[in-house]
């Protein structure tokens, strides 16, 4: 990036409180829909990536098919959990996509539907509206008359143990750039690398956060420095992310607020 990379203590006032007239998760995992939700965000609609794990290339391939390879029912396997009659856990893989998030995470044997079954019928129904959703708010016009609609999306990596790679930045602009050539109006996307750090790096602060804001992304760094190993969201995480939010972007909601009636904005 030719913008700096700053503590956020020190970016300029035009770089803060940026507003957009709605926002939506494009991944890659369940809480930045969840986040989004806890927002003081008036009316918000869910999207097809709220609750599953994903990556960068597979939103782009889901951009590329309008969502044909998502939906394509012989490329869903349920991974559901059950002890005897009891289920413990609904979950599901995704085929064509189940291999490039595992790689995209570390990790092993991940499943895209971490939190739903997508072989059951009301649950592939209910992706379908979330899928005509993410349509509304990135094709949408502003509610305005004159007005061109800005959109945010956010996307959240965690519990990383290093910074991030060139490979996964380069990623993360090839979607930048194929939800700007597929959205109408001014899109942007937030993105939040979240690292673990065993060390002290910065004397006595717990918590920092890092932002470069470009014309396509805002890149925020949070680096969260623990004592002891812990997941995601430990000791008031969330609450940071809020504060760090409210300083950098600022939402109305316009557009999820123009959505019909007809049941589209139910997640």
């Amino acid at each position: 990036d030719r913008e700096p990379t700053l503590p956020i203590e020190r970016l300029s006032a035009s770089k803060l409180h940026a507003t957009f007239d709605g926002v939506l998760s494009v991944g890659f995992f369940c809480f930045p829909g969840n986040f989004i939700k806890s927002l003081e965000v008036p009316k918000q609609m869910s999207g097809p990536f709220d609750s599953i794990f994903s990556c960068p290339s597979m939103i782009q391939a889901c951009l590329q098919d309008d969502f044909k390879t998502f939906m394509d029912t012989n490329r869903h396997i349920s991974k559901t959990k059950k002890q005897g009659t009891r289920v413990m856990a609904r979950m599901s893989n995704h085929t064509s996509y189940g291999s490039a998030v595992t790689k995209f995470w570390g990790k092993s044997d991940m499943n895209v539907f971490r939190h739903d079954d997508i072989t059951a019928a009301a649950t592939l129904e209910k992706y379908q509206h979330k899928i005509k959703n993410f349509r509304h708010f990135l094709t949408c016009s502003s509610p305005e008359k004159g007005k061109e609609a800005k959109k945010l999306f956010v996307a959240f990596i965690r519990d990383q143990k290093s910074p991030m790679s060139a490979e996964v930045k380069t990623q993360i602009e090839s979607l930048a750039r194929a939800l700007r050539e597929k959205g109408e109006g001014i899109v942007h996307l937030a993105v939040f690398y979240h690292r673990l750090s065993s060390r002290d790096l910065y004397g006595q602060a717990r918590t920092k956060c890092h932002v470069c804001v470009t014309a396509q992304i805002t890149w925020i760094y949070i680096t969260t420095i623990r004592t002891v190993e812990k997941n995601f969201l430990y000791d008031g995480d969330q609450d940071y992310f809020i504060t760090i939010w409210d300083k950098l972007f600022k939402v109305s909601g316009e557009l999820t607020k123009s959505q019909s009636s007809d049941g589209s904005d139910e997640g």
